[in-house]
């Protein structure tokens, strides 16, 4: 009999990028609660001003992207409003590095039990992917942005 714990994909645009960071300090924490029951992956976009992740109760994959981290709109302690607000070459920066995110998601969720995205958008549209195309239960959670 197997009693490994279910593996979780937890797909999100905001993550903390260090120890003494707090942005979306409650996806970092949700993540933590959920690996009492489960073996919890995150993927969240790169960020030029990451260090290395400390050993946690989750396991943290950053994206990467075909950008230079300095040019690459799509980092995890940017706010991704602004993405939306900013410049045509802020969206086309966007829309270069999101697909990369996209793919690390449809890779890494190969290997997951269930995903959950955090905000319809960005996450949610590569965990629809996910579940439509790999069958695996999905589950978005759309915190204030919508």
């Amino acid at each position: 009999m197997n009693h490994a714990k279910p593996r979780l994909l937890m797909l999100t645009s905001s993550f903390p990028n260090g120890r003494g960071d707090e942005t979306c300090g409650y996806i970092r924490d949700f993540a933590r609660s959920l690996a009492s029951d489960f073996a919890v992956e995150v993927l969240a976009p790169r960020d030029q001003r990451a260090i290395a992740w400390p050993l946690d109760l989750f396991t943290l994959v950053r994206s990467r992207s075909i950008l230079p981290a300095r040019v690459d709109p799509f980092q995890a302690t940017a706010d991704f409003n602004r993405l939306l607000a900013g410049g045509s070459a802020m969206k086309t920066g966007g829309a270069i590095s999101f697909p990369s995110y996209c793919k690390a998601a449809m890779q890494r969720a190969r290997n997951a039990d269930v995903v959950v995205s955090h905000w319809m958008l960005p996450c949610g549209l590569p965990g629809a992917l996910i579940q439509r195309l790999l069958g695996k239960p999905h589950l978005v959670i759309e915190h204030s942005g919508a």
